[in-house]
């Protein structure tokens, strides 16, 4: 795994989270949320990666369980 000399995230980042799971009703809502929330922020998020990561089903040699 990466080492990395500080934190990735940051405080924005912790909150929209936080925001997204207490405004999420289901876990359904959550996933969706999420979502809009990663691909509004990268342009290059892959949702399908992001789907299959969730389930446990790498999808590619670089995802691992």
């Amino acid at each position: 795994m990466r080492q990395y000399k500080g934190p990735i995230f940051q405080h924005r980042h912790y909150a929209a989270i936080a925001k997204v799971l207490s405004e999420a009703k289901t876990a359904a809502g959550i996933e969706s949320a999420l979502l809009v929330l990663f691909q509004r922020d990268n342009p290059g998020f892959d949702a399908a990666r992001f789907l299959a990561a969730a389930k446990g089903e790498p999808i590619n040699g670089k995802d691992r369980r």
